[in-house]
């Protein structure tokens, strides 16, 4: 039987060769479409999710409204996470990351602009990358980086490994010493770079890191089954203990004047999960992408 209609079938296409090419041309660009389509959302959907516990990961956003001007950005205040770890047991740990960026980096006769940022040395407690060689907690101490594998191969060539000094004259006098090298990031990420600096390194960061400055993007990994709306409901305090005096100093105001008169200050918490696909704030680390789009090129034809 099948033998039968696989005939018929060669003898329609034979018959109706124009009718056919175009049936045949219109499935095969159909099913390439289809494949690029599904490509293309699996790869959005990706983002973030090659770090081991990624759905405990979090970005601290901040809501700050003044005299009508309101700003809600991807970045916060740089004292937040010096005290949230212990006024909150439900974080784990809290990092900072500033200054996004392309850095001039030289090693002898060889000179790089490297994707970088400066980092605490507690960032891959929050982020797994996987570190070749080395100690990534030695960021710690000032003039110190960490490189990944191809930019160390790029910069320091057959010398690359740890203990290598390389320079920066824009952002220290003093050369960076080469403290680990990490595997380059394969799985998508908004957080993507050829070199990190150890963040004591430059000291008008901390001259900024205030309750009201909002350079640094901050990151907290919370404890597993913590919900983070009971993390989300302790900012309040926080914001209370700490913010307040400086209000008060300055205006007057104690929490209660200052949100009466239509003013805010808000922490609140996005899943990193979420950040690619769910977020459009100011001051975002790069340009994302945009779930209503997946979500179209996923839905079923009718």
């Amino acid at each position: 039987m099948f033998r039968k209609d696989l005939i018929k079938a060669f003898k329609d296409i034979k018959s109706e060769k124009h009718t056919s090419l175009i049936n045949i041309l219109g499935l095969s660009i159909g099913i390439v479409c289809f494949i690029l389509i599904f490509i293309w959302v699996t790869d959005e959907l990706s983002y973030e999710r090659g770090f081991t516990n990624s759905g405990n990961l979090y970005r601290v956003n901040f809501k700050f409204k003044l005299q009508g001007e309101e700003q809600y950005m991807a970045s916060c205040p740089g004292m937040l996470a010096e005290v949230v770890k212990d006024e909150i047991p439900e974080v784990e740990v809290a990092t900072r990351v500033f200054q996004f960026g392309d850095y001039a980096v030289s090693y002898q006769e060889n000179h790089l602009r490297l994707r970088g940022a400066f980092v605490n040395a507690n960032f891959f407690d929050v982020f797994s990358f996987r570190v070749i060689s080395g100690d990534p907690s030695h960021l710690a101490a000032r003039n110190k980086i960490v490189l990944t594998e191809s930019a160390a191969k790029r910069l320091l060539g057959d010398d690359a490994e740890i203990g290598r000094f390389v320079t920066e004259p824009d952002q220290s006098p003093d050369p960076f010493e080469v403290v680990a090298i990490i595997e380059d990031n394969t799985d998508k990420s908004h957080i993507y770079f050829d070199i990190l600096f150890s963040q004591i390194s430059m000291d008008w960061m901390f001259l900024n890191n205030s309750w009201f400055d909002n350079l640094p993007y901050t990151y907290i990994k919370i404890n597993e089954n913590t919900r983070p709306e009971a993390v989300e409901s302790k900012f309040p305090a926080i914001i209370k203990k700490y913010v307040e005096p400086i209000l008060n100093n300055f205006s007057g105001q104690n929490l209660e004047e200052y949100y009466a008169a239509g003013n805010e200050y808000k922490f609140l918490l996005q899943p990193v999960l979420d950040v690619h696909l769910k977020s459009d704030l100011e001051n975002e680390i790069e340009a994302g992408g945009n779930i209503l789009y997946v979500k179209l090129f996923s839905m079923p034809g009718r």
